[in-house]
Order: structure tokens, then C-alpha cells, then sequence
């Protein structure tokens, strides 16, 4: 998706390698001129300076079988002399023009944000705040108990159990207050969540 987000990049500013035929990629490839003089961007042809070859940006990255030979191939295309018809017929097929179609549609959802990655990025970051927002609430009540010098485990370290410490009490009592940690607890105890940063071991580690 960053991919497709980023674009193809042109390489124009290079002095191409001239091949055992003494012929060389051209940046006028970028560019497809009609017969009446009106010029088009290329801005799906792509150069790899690697390979020194030429890919169809569009069709590599939505083509679920890329073809033998051509610009839509796994090796790419490096035919100079043959390359403008090559680019002439690709262009016009049914399976570019397909391609085409579903990068351009893809572009303006990604802006729009309509697309599948930015509705799993939302959660993402929707998860990345709660869990913030739960840690800071631990280190606050972590800090208090160190500041007076309070045990922090009993006999149980289960939620809601008696005699489980003045840690997971306090949580407990805050829960009644805080919707962070009432959520918190309440995805606990529904079983929702096996990672909780309640236990014994990440009590050390937050006090370290």
C-alpha cells in the first residue's frame, strides 16, 4: 500500500548504459505522442537502474500473474530498439488498461481514506492511544504506592479476588471512576484480552 500511496519515481536524471547494440533507454519514453503532436504521461513506466530495464508500475503491483515477457514481466523489458512499439502495444491492452483503472481508483480512496489499510490503521491507532492511556494510569498509581511506600502484591493476583494486593485494588476502586480502566478490566474479565500489563512481572518492570 505505501507503494501505491508513494507512486512510481522516474529516474530521468542518469546517463543510461548503452547496451551491446549501443542503444540506451531515453526519458522521451515517459512520454506517449499522438499522431497529432499531443503528448501523455507515461507516469506508470518505471526504469530500474539495477536491471537497466523498464516495468509498468500499475500492472507489477495489481497483476496477480505477471506475463513472460514485456514491461509487465518479472525480469522487465530492455528491448531499446523494439521498445517504443512494445510500449505502444502494452498500453492499449485490455489487461493494462485494467491495471491502470485500479491503481487510479486506489489513489482516490487512499486520499479519501477509504481504503481496507486506512480502516486497519484507524484500529490500529485507536489501540495504540487505549493502551497509552492505560499505561499512564499503572505508572500513576505505581508512583503513588512507591511515594508511601505500599505492598503492592498479595496471595492472589487476580482481578476482582480477595486479598489480590493494594495494586490491583486500587485499579479496581479507579475503575469505578475511570472509563479507561473500567473498558480495561471489563475486556478482562469478558476473557477479550489476555494481555493486561497487570501482573506481577510488569509490575517490576514499570517500578524499574
Amino acid at each position: 500500500m505505501l507503494f501505491i500511496k508513494k507512486g512510481p519515481i522516474q529516474i530521468k536524471s542518469l546517463n543510461f548504459p548503452k547496451n551491446h547494440e549501443n542503444r540506451k533507454f531515453s526519458v522521451a519514453y515517459y512520454q506517449r505522442v499522438l499522431k497529432n503532436g499531443e503528448h501523455f504521461e507515461r507516469s506508470w513506466l518505471v526504469y530500474s537502474i539495477n536491471n537497466d530495464a523498464v516495468y509498468c508500475f500499475c500492472c507489477r503491483m495489481f497483476s496477480v500473474k505477471l506475463s513472460d515477457t514485456g514491461v509487465a514481466s518479472e525480469i522487465g523489458y530492455n528491448d531499446w530498439k523494439n521498445l517504443s512499439a512494445n510500449l505502444k502495444i502494452h498500453e492499449m491492452s485490455k489487461t493494462h488498461i485494467l491495471y491502470y483503472s485500479n491503481w487510479q481508483e486506489m489513489l482516490i480512496r487512499l486520499k479519501l481514506n477509504q481504503a481496507i489499510d486506512s480502516h486497519n490503521q484507524k484500529i490500529i491507532d485507536s489501540e495504540r492511544k487505549r493502551w497509552k492511556a492505560v499505561l499512564v494510569r499503572l505508572c500513576a498509581i505505581l508512583r503513588c504506592m512507591a511515594a508511601q511506600n505500599l505492598a503492592f502484591r498479595g496471595t492472589s493476583s487476580v482481578i476482582y479476588s480477595s486479598h489480590n494486593g493494594n495494586f490491583l485494588k486500587l485499579i479496581e476502586c479507579f475503575s469505578l471512576f475511570d472509563n479507561v480502566l473500567k473498558d480495561h478490566l471489563e475486556k478482562i474479565k469478558n476473557k477479550e484480552q489476555h494481555v493486561h500489563y497487570l501482573g506481577p512481572q510488569i509490575q517490576n518492570e514499570l517500578i524499574s
